[in-house]
């Protein structure tokens, strides 16, 4: 008797050492055909990123963006070739099934994807929301190097002589004047003021209703709210519209926008000593999936002018 029990238990486990790995998982190949990768291979697939990338924003996190999820179609895209809306939806689908959380959940949304399919256009009408739009490595191609972009600015010297921080005022205010002061003593926010002065840029004060300001280019002038000036932790936004105003085209671009709220970031964090988290990837993608900011070009000169004006990014 004790001899048939050990022959069916031996045999219960020859049948489990055979058994295909995935057969005990809720799990597909991203791929049917016998050189598949399976979408568990990427999760977590970060090693080749430094680790300040690895955080991104929650709404960034459970989209196709998600860092990890953009190795998969890099891959996809290697032995496919470009990915249709069907395409992106089935490997959606099997990321899920092989998820091991619900903080690795992606969430399938069909204008993401119009979105990725058309970064990589320089006319974005070019793609409808028919089914002729597809997800390329060109599109592929700029979410990395947002993913990848590590800036390291230097900046050329400044000298001691003290900005006119007056001459910006388009009404004198003690406390503008301060928050300019504050700015000026960054090499970066020196770099903006003194532009602004030699073009005669204005800075107005004036109530805007839930905005923290603007910048006007045909005016030369910076338009902010007096919160902005009366709160340090708001100062970024009068350093945001100072890289605008220190783009000589009309033309602004997301990458202008990601760049003028970097740099806002980076010095606020420096004179208050209570860093916000920085991460240009997470700004990015925020940027691309805004309704207004979306549909400016992904980039322009920006970078050119910054680095004319002694700002090497």
């Amino acid at each position: 008797m004790k001899n048939s029990y050990l022959n069916i238990l031996i045999n219960i486990l020859l049948l489990a050492v055979s058994a295909p790995a995935l057969v005990a998982c809720n799990s597909q190949n991203i791929k049917t055909n016998s050189t598949g990768v399976p979408a568990s291979v990427y999760r977590n697939s970060l090693s080749n990123l430094p680790s300040h990338h690895y955080y991104s924003s929650n709404n960034v996190q459970k989209s196709i963006f998600r860092p990890d999820f953009i190795n998969l179609l890099v891959n996809i895209n290697r032995e496919e070739g470009p990915l249709d809306i069907f395409r992106l939806k089935e490997a959606v689908d099997n990321w899920n099934t092989v998820i091991t959380g619900r903080n690795e959940l992606i969430t399938y949304d069909a204008k993401h994807f119009h979105t990725f399919s058309k970064l990589g256009e320089i006319d974005k009408n070019n793609c409808s929301t028919q089914n002729d739009c597809k997800i390329d490595l060109g599109d592929i191609i700029i979410i990395q190097s947002w993913l990848r972009w590590e800036p390291t600015f230097k900046v050329e010297s400044t000298g001691n002589k003290k900005p006119a921080l007056h001459s910006l005022q388009n009404k004198e205010s003690s406390k503008l004047t301060d928050l300019l002061n504050k700015i000026s003593k960054n090499d970066i926010g020196r770099k903006l003021i003194d532009h602004a002065i030699k073009t005669g840029l204005q800075v107005k004060l004036k109530k805007l209703g839930g905005k923290h300001g603007y910048y006007s280019y045909n005016e030369n002038l910076v338009v902010i709210d007096p919160k902005v000036i009366n709160y340090e932790f708001n100062l970024r936004y009068l350093v945001h519209e100072l890289v605008h105003a220190s783009n000589q085209t009309i033309k602004n671009s997301i990458e202008e926008e990601v760049l003028a709220e970097y740099i806002g970031l980076m010095i606020q964090n420096q004179i208050t000593e209570i860093p916000f988290e920085l991460n240009a990837y997470s700004i990015f993608i925020d940027h691309v999936l805004h309704d207004e900011y979306g549909k400016l070009p992904v980039s322009n000169n920006i970078q050119g002018q910054l680095i004319a004006l002694g700002i090497n990014i």
